[in-house]
């Protein structure tokens, strides 16, 4: 639909939910999802948008032109980082990251649940549960416990046992101290970018060959 094109829905998806002739109530359903919201709310979210992607390349470009200094800003913030006596402590790092997952996955769970939401799909789904209850059926358990529930005891589960094997580097191998000299900006930026490119580009393809192989 043109709708879909708009939203950057895949061509393949496209076709898969508007062309199967069999279910066509369930196809419906999930097609009724990607409906259109009103020329207010598409402006709105779309300007929201724009102003979001355009932050990155402001503040590069505050930075280049010697507008703002970022460095001393970053300084600032890292000594009151190395003043604090918790990061001194060998797991804060492990405990950030754990933490940092756990609260994006929760707040992308919760717009899930908002319609207004919907617009930005890629795949459209039927709306989840709130996470709380669906914490606590995966946490019960039972015999005839859903699939989607055994996943996220999994994922709740991994929690733990990151922790656990951080902790069990440590015993075998120290970690480093916590740097004195405060990071550029430059390289702040350029080890975010890194990470961003190693986890969501190359692990991907190494958690394809896990589904694919053996």
């Amino acid at each position: 639909s043109p709708f879909g094109e708009q939203l950057g829905v895949p061509a393949y998806l496209r076709a898969r939910y508007s062309t199967v002739p069999e279910s066509r109530s369930r196809v419906g359903s999930q097609m009724a999802l990607l409906r259109t919201p009103s020329r207010s709310a598409q402006q709105g979210w779309h300007g929201l948008t724009s102003a979001l992607r355009m932050i990155i390349p402001l503040i590069f470009g505050l930075h280049v032109s010697g507008s703002v200094d970022f460095d001393t800003k970053i300084a600032f913030v890292w000594r009151w980082i190395r003043e604090q006596s918790w990061s001194q402590r060998a797991m804060v790092e492990a405990v950030v990251a754990a933490v940092s997952f756990l609260t994006w996955i929760t707040w992308f769970r919760c717009l899930h649940l908002l319609p207004s939401m919907r617009l930005f799909r890629f795949v459209p789904r039927a709306p989840q549960p709130p996470i709380i209850a669906e914490v606590w059926a995966a946490l019960r358990g039972g015999q005839q416990m859903k699939v989607e529930h055994q996943r996220l005891r999994r994922e709740i589960a991994s929690f733990p046992v990151y922790l656990a094997g951080i902790a069990l580097l440590h015993v075998a191998r120290a970690p480093r101290p916590l740097e004195a000299q405060p990071p550029s900006f430059s390289r702040l930026v350029g080890e975010v970018a890194l990470g961003i490119w190693a986890y969501d580009f190359v692990f991907y393809w190494i958690h394809l060959l896990m589904h694919r192989w053996p």
